[in-house]
């Protein structure tokens, strides 16, 4: 018997389907939050397609352009952007919504995170949110309300909570108390 190869659409089911009982197991909560972020995800990729195929040759470019940057050696490897012997920008103020923490920079940017990315955060009610702290500095924010403490260098690196399954059910266990 001639086996033949899997299509991309069964490939992709199949990793729908085990996304989709990962995310059965959180709670209802997480749930909601990882659906409106994929799709708000989905949206912007829709109107990114959208806008490309609406003008090709803006399209072409901005393709040509990065292609130059590139060549010029002006382009920054990713693991280079947050050296660890780099003077990091610190935080300014933040703000904690119901799907994200927002952080404006000392440098003028601002970045935000999924608000999933830390548990604790996504757990805390209205009042506890917003009740933070800047640390060091700025060089970190603490909720002691939640007992989460975040680095600006791991946001900025793109770190989630590290946080075991064990130690946030106990958390929430003690919550509940």
């Amino acid at each position: 018997m001639r086996h033949r190869k899997a299509s991309i659409l069964e490939i992709v089911t199949d990793l729908l389907e085990k996304v989709i009982k990962r995310i059965e197991a959180l709670p209802e909560s997480d749930q909601d939050a990882f659906a409106c972020q994929t799709m708000e995800m989905l949206d912007e990729d829709e109107a990114w397609d959208r806008s490309l195929r609406a003008n090709p040759e803006k399209s072409q470019a901005l393709a040509d352009e990065a292609l130059e940057e590139y060549q010029r050696g002006n382009c920054t490897p990713m693991g280079e952007l947050v050296a660890d012997d780099a003077p990091l920008p610190t935080a300014a103020s933040v703000r904690v919504s119901h799907d994200e923490i927002v952080v404006n920079l000392s440098d003028g940017r601002t970045i935000s995170v999924p608000l999933v990315w830390f548990p604790r955060l996504a757990h805390g009610t209205e009042v506890e949110r917003p009740n933070l702290t800047l640390i060091g500095r700025g060089e970190g924010i603490h909720w002691p309300d939640l007992d989460e403490d975040i680095s600006v260098k791991g946001l900025l690196a793109g770190r989630r909570s590290d946080e075991s399954q064990e130690s946030l059910r106990r958390w929430l266990e003690r919550r509940k108390h």
